[in-house]
């Protein structure tokens, strides 16, 4: 099957639920003038819905994520996914074949919906808000949930701060399986988000492939916490290469762990060996840390 645009699969919802093999009871969220929410990606496009006529088109009940071409593997994730922490992930119900678009089907799987934003955005505004706290309860956040990911055996594989929700308890939640990593799957050609990957990479798939996003992640937010001026434009994106080398080495001179971290990013290998050491003590650390 080729892959779908798109917009056909955007068309595909003002057909209502004819073009659904098993999903009844829904209605998309629209903007102002009938327009349909979505937001595209590199496998398809997510759509929130409310389901059963209980909600408001502002307040969905769940995220559709439509594929634009074919997910082979995508019940063997799935299942594979129900087995992980619900305290780490969240976890959506895949449905094979399921939207019909243009001349074939596609595949659906339907997240529930989660009382909370992306890291990336929450961090920025939290930023612009001046509400370091809340900066510093972000890294908190973060480091627990890196540890859970690195005493585990599978990796996400699209490590990256839109792939991270901050829920208003404190805790993040993973989102999107589709580039993980499990000893039991094959190597299915995913490499990640550039800027969250080490340039030797290349299309490796072993349980390395979330460090390079991890110690980007936590050495940027750390800057941010010991350092009020960054710009906010470089949240998450401190990246020691682009003009921060100095100003970051300064800022973690008195921290053994981010120092080393900061020369991994800097390295020629995207796996970094100590890297569970290192962000345990981090943990620690900003567990105890207070703001000046």
């Amino acid at each position: 099957m080729a892959k779908v645009l798109i917009g056909d699969i955007i068309d595909s919802f003002f057909f209502g639920e004819g073009l659904f093999r098993t999903l009844s009871g829904w209605e998309p969220s629209r903007k102002r003038g009938s327009r349909i929410c979505f937001v595209a990606g590199r496998e398809g496009v997510v759509v929130p819905v409310r389901i059963g006529g209980t909600r408001s088109y502002n307040d969905p009940e769940t995220a559709m994520k439509c594929y634009s071409s074919p997910q082979p593997f995508g019940e063997t994730i799935h299942n594979l996914l129900a087995s992980f922490p619900d305290e780490v992930w969240v976890k959506p119900r895949f449905l094979p074949q399921e939207l019909y678009v243009g001349k074939c089907y596609i595949d659906v799987a339907l997240y529930p919906w989660i009382e909370g934003g992306q890291l990336d955005w929450e961090c920025r505004r939290a930023i612009h808000n001046g509400r370091r706290g809340s900066l510093l309860a972000y890294l908190r956040g973060f480091l627990s949930l890196a540890l859970s990911i690195l005493e585990a055996e599978w990796r996400h594989g699209d490590l990256k701060p839109e792939n991270i929700l901050c829920l208003p308890d404190g805790s993040q939640r993973l989102i999107d399986c589709d580039s993980l990593y499990h000893p039991s799957l094959p190597h299915r050609g995913h490499a990640g988000t550039p800027i969250y990957n080490h340039p030797s990479r290349g299309d490796a798939y072993d349980s390395h492939i979330d460090d390079y996003a991890i110690a980007l992640i936590a050495t940027s937010l750390a800057a941010h916490i010991l350092c009020a001026n960054l710009p906010e434009e470089r949240v998450l994106v401190a990246h020691p290469s682009e003009g921060y080398g100095e100003l970051l080495a300064e800022l973690f001179a008195e921290n053994a762990d981010l120092t080393a971290l900061l020369l991994a990013l800097n390295g020629n290998d995207y796996r970094i060996p100590e890297l569970h050491n290192h962000i345990a003590h981090l943990n620690v650390y900003f567990a105890d840390y207070t703001l000046p």
